[in-house]
C-alpha cells in the first residue's frame, strides 16, 4: 500500500488521518477531497503543493460563505419582521448578556424601559389592522432614532416594546427614560388623511450586579401599568 492511499490529515492542520468519503456524502456545499491527495506517485512536489493550496483556499471561501449564511439565519430568528427591531428572543438574549456583564463588573448596569401603545385595540378597531401595523412601525422607527447606538430596542410582541439603556447610572437612566417617553408622546401618524396621535405608557427599572431578569422585568412592567393607570384612570389594566 502506498503511504498516500490514506495520507495524514496534517496537510489541513488536523491530527487524525483522513477517512474515505462515504457514499452518502453530500458534496454540494463542501468540496470533495481532491484526487491529488490519493494519487501522488511520481508527482511533482511543487505542483502538488500548488494544488493543495488552491484547494485549501476554495474550502476556506466555502466555509466563510456558510458562516455568513448561518449568521444571517440567526439574525432572522431574532428580528421582528414588522418593525425590524429585535424580537422577544433577541431581546432576552441581549438582556441576559447585559446582566452577566453587570455581574462580572459591578460598575456596569443600566435601566430597562417597558412601553406599550395606549388604546392600540381602539386604533385597530377604528382604523383597521393596517393602521395598527403602521403605528407599530412608526414607534419602532422613532425608538431606533432616539436611543444611542449601544442601547437595545425590541418589540416583545403585540404593542409592547422594551429598551435597555446600557452603561448608565440609575438616576440619569430613569431621567432619560422619562424624556424618551415624552418625546414619543409628542409624535403623530398621518393615516388616510387623518392625524393619529402616538401615546405610549412607560415604566422603568434600573438593573445591575445581582439582579435577576424576571424581577427587573416585573418591576418595569408594574411601573408601566402604574403610568398607564395615571394617564387613563378609567382604563386601569386595559390596553
Amino acid at each position: 500500500m502506498s503511504p498516500y492511499d490514506n495520507p495524514p490529515a496534517a496537510v489541513f492542520g488536523l491530527t487524525e488521518r483522513l477517512e474515505p468519503v462515504s457514499p452518502g456524502f453530500d458534496g454540494r456545499n463542501t468540496p470533495p477531497l481532491p484526487p491529488f491527495l490519493f494519487d501522488m506517485d511520481g508527482a511533482n512536489p511543487s505542483r502538488r503543493l500548488d494544488q493543495a493550496l488552491a484547494w485549501a483556499a476554495e474550502a476556506q471561501q466555502i466555509i466563510a460563505a456558510q458562516n455568513e449564511r448561518i449568521a444571517y439565519l440567526e439574525t432572522l430568528t431574532m428580528t421582528d419582521e414588522l418593525t425590524g427591531l429585535l424580537n422577544r428572543r433577541g431581546f432576552f438574549s441581549h438582556f441576559q448578556r447585559e446582566l452577566a456583564h453587570a455581574q462580572r463588573n459591578p460598575a456596569a448596569g443600566g435601566v430597562l424601559i417597558m412601553m406599550d401603545v395606549d388604546a392600540f385595540k381602539v386604533t385597530n378597531d377604528t382604523h383597521g389592522h393596517e393602521a395598527g401595523d403602521a403605528v407599530l412601525r412608526r414607534v419602532g422607527t422613532l425608538l431606533g432614532t432616539l436611543v444611542r447606538r449601544q442601547d437595545v430596542v425590541a418589540r416583545l410582541g403585540g404593542d409592547e416594546f422594551a429598551i435597555l439603556l446600557t452603561s448608565v447610572e440609575p438616576e440619569p437612566g430613569i431621567e432619560r427614560a422619562a424624556t424618551l417617553a415624552s418625546r414619543l408622546n409628542a409624535q403623530t401618524l398621518t393615516w388616510n388623511g387623518r392625524m393619529l396621535p402616538l401615546t405610549l405608557s412607560a415604566g422603568s427599572c434600573p438593573y445591575g450586579a445581582g439582579d435577576r431578569e424576571e424581577l427587573v422585568l416585573r418591576r418595569a412592567d408594574a411601573a408601566m401599568y402604574a403610568h398607564k393607570g395615571r394617564r387613563n384612570p378609567g382604563r386601569r389594566g386595559h390596553r
